[in-house]
């Protein structure tokens, strides 16, 4: 008997019930856990945007999920801050370079600040003019620092000239251009 059954048994994908014998009907079986698979990047994407520092109603807006999907979601996951003046958002940006093992160089703090802070061309120079100073730098060094504090990291800035994989030979060659400098009439 479970012969006949089995060979009456079709693999349709289709959710309707059909008719393959006149005495059988059949039901298509859905795929297992496809809801999950489709669901996941939903829910990155979801956490994503929180984190950014959208609201729920962005959300639900963004992503067209009810709310309590997305509070489900994002049970557990603080909103973020977003930043939004130009020294916050280069803390933002230049915290992780300065967190790496080897730190951040000096150029690129400064590409940063360019970046967030923008340049004005000067006519009169006939170059462009930064629109931060040497205040915003400790500033902004300062404030990398105590956050790198707070996270039981070490900040380094370094300087430009020193080559990571022969720092020794690059503070000899440093001092011998001073000394040379030093001793020049």
């Amino acid at each position: 008997m479970q012969h006949a059954l089995a060979s009456n048994l079709t693999s349709d994908t289709n959710d309707q019930p059909r008719l393959k014998d006149s005495n059988i009907l059949e039901y298509a079986r859905p795929p297992a856990n496809d809801d999950s698979q489709a669901e996941h990047p939903q829910k990155e994407r979801v956490v994503r945007l929180r984190m950014e520092g959208m609201s729920y109603a962005n959300i639900m807006q963004e992503t067209g999920l009810p709310e309590r999907k997305i509070k489900g979601y994002c049970k557990g996951i603080t909103k973020g801050k977003t930043a939004t003046t130009p020294f916050e958002r280069s803390v933002e940006r230049a915290l992780p370079l300065a967190i790496r093992p080897h730190g951040i160089r000096d150029y690129e703090l400064r590409d940063i600040l360019h970046r967030e802070y923008g340049t004005i061309w000067d006519d009169d120079k006939k170059q462009y003019v930064s629109n931060y100073d040497s205040n915003v730098v400790k500033r902004v060094k300062g404030k990398i620092r105590s956050r790198a504090e707070l996270e039981s990291r070490n900040a380094l800035f370094v300087m430009d000239w020193v080559n990571e994989d022969a720092p020794t030979a690059s503070r000899l060659f440093l001092e011998a251009c001073a000394t040379d400098l030093m001793n020049r009439p």
